[in-house]
C-alpha cells in the first residue's frame, strides 16, 4: 500500500494540510486523481462541531469534479490514505465527502515542542521568498489636530509589515512623514551585502524622498547602484547621490597598502568590498537617466581625500550616461 510522506515541521494547521495534498498526489500516482487538480482549493480547518474531531477538510468535495467521482468515493480514498498518517488517529467520513481528522497525542505534545523549540520564529514561512515590499503608513501631521485615524493608521501599517515580514517579504518600512509643506518617503536602498541581512539581524541602510510644492529632492544616502533608488527618485527635480571613482580607488589603494606593507591580496579583498557597496560615477550616470532627474548633485565622495581629483574627473564619469546637469556637491553649497 501506498504511504503518505512526511512534510517538514510547521504549524500544526499547515503541517495537515501538507498531509493531506501529500495523500492527494498519492492519489494522482495511482490515477485516481488528474494530475492536473487544483489543489489550491484544499483547506484544513476546525470543524463546525468539536464532537466531530480536531480538524476537518475539504478535499474530497472540492476535488470530485476534477476526479470525474462522487465526493464521498473519493473521500473514502483519502480516508485510506490519511489513515496510514503517523500524526492521524482515526479519519471518519461524513455526509455527502466531508473528512474528520483525530489526531494522537503525539501529534499535540510535538506541536508544543515545536513552539518551545522556535519561539518568536514559530509559523514563520517563506512565501515571500524574499521578495521586497515598501509598506508606506503616515505619520501625525503636527501642524494639525491628532485623531484616532493617525493611531489606526500607524497601528495598522507597523502590523502588515510585520506580518510580512514574518511570511518571508524584505519589508521596508516607509514611515512617512507629511504635513501641508513635505511629504517624506523612504526605502531601503543595497548598501549593505544580502541587502542586509546578518544572521538574524537586519541592517538598514534607506533612501529619502522630499517633495515640496515648488521640487521634488531624493537623497540616496549610502548605496550601491540600487532599483530602489531609481524608483524612489522617478521624476525628481534634484537627485543628491553618493559616488565612487573605481580607478582613483583602486589606484589609491594599492598605494597605501604598499606603503603600509600589506599585501596585494589583502588589497584587493579589501577594495572589493569596498567597490560592492558604493556606486561608480558611470553608474549614478544610468540611475539618474532612468529615473529621469533634472539634476544631479554627487556627495560622499570615494575616494574623499584625493587631491588629485578635479570636479570634472566626477562629472565626466556621470555624463557618460546622464544629460542633465550635474553638480560636484561641497560642504554648505546651496543648490537653486
Amino acid at each position: 500500500m501506498s504511504t503518505v510522506s512526511h512534510p517538514s515541521s510547521l504549524h500544526l494547521f499547515a503541517d495537515m494540510l501538507a498531509r493531506v495534498g501529500a495523500a492527494c498526489r498519492v492519489l494522482m500516482d495511482e490515477g485516481v486523481l488528474p494530475k492536473n487538480a487544483d489543489l489550491s482549493r484544499v483547506v484544513v480547518e476546525l470543524p463546525r462541531d468539536p464532537s466531530h474531531g480536531d480538524m476537518a477538510t475539504n478535499a474530497a468535495m472540492v476535488l470530485a469534479k476534477d476526479a470525474k467521482a462522487k465526493p464521498r468515493d473519493l473521500a473514502e480514498a483519502l480516508a485510506i490514505k490519511l489513515r496510514a498518517d503517523d500524526l492521524v488517529a482515526r479519519v471518519d467520513v461524513a455526509g455527502p465527502g466531508f473528512i474528520n481528522l483525530v489526531l494522537k497525542p503525539a501529534a499535540w505534545a510535538n506541536a508544543l515542542r515545536a513552539v518551545l523549540r522556535d519561539a518568536d520564529a514559530y509559523g514563520r514561512v517563506t512565501i515571500g521568498a524574499g521578495e521586497k515590499v515598501n509598506v508606506e503608513y503616515v505619520s501625525a501631521n503636527p501642524t494639525g489636530p491628532m485623531h484616532v485615524g493617525h493611531c489606526r493608521g500607524a497601528v495598522f501599517g507597523d502590523a502588515l509589515a510585520s506580518l510580512l515580514a514574518f511570511a518571508g517579504y524584505d519589508v521596508t518600512r516607509g514611515a512617512i512623514y507629511g504635513d501641508k509643506n513635505i511629504k517624506v518617503t523612504a526605502a531601503e536602498n543595497t548598501h549593505y551585502p544580502d541587502h542586509g541581512h546578518d544572521g538574524a539581524q537586519h541592517h538598514l541602510s534607506l533612501s529619502y524622498r522630499f517633495e515640496t510644492p515648488d521640487r521634488v529632492v531624493v537623497f540616496s544616502g549610502d548605496t550601491a547602484a540600487s532599483d530602489e533608488v531609481i524608483a524612489l527618485a522617478k521624476g525628481a527635480d534634484v537627485l543628491v547621490h553618493e559616488v565612487i571613482h573605481e580607478e582613483h580607488t583602486r589606484a589609491l589603494f594599492t598605494k597605501k597598502f604598499a606603503e603600509q606593507g600589506r599585501s596585494p591580496e589583502e588589497a584587493q579583498r579589501v577594495l572589493k568590498a569596498v567597490l560592492a557597496i558604493h556606486t561608480s560615477v558611470e553608474q549614478v550616470g544610468k540611475i539618474a537617466a532612468a529615473a529621469g532627474v533634472k539634476t544631479v548633485v554627487l556627495n560622499h565622495f570615494v575616494p574623499g581625500f584625493d587631491p588629485t581629483m578635479t570636479d570634472d574627473m566626477w562629472a565626466d564619469g556621470v555624463r557618460k550616461n546622464f544629460p542633465g546637469k550635474v553638480i560636484v556637491g561641497r560642504d554648505l553649497m546651496e543648490v537653486d
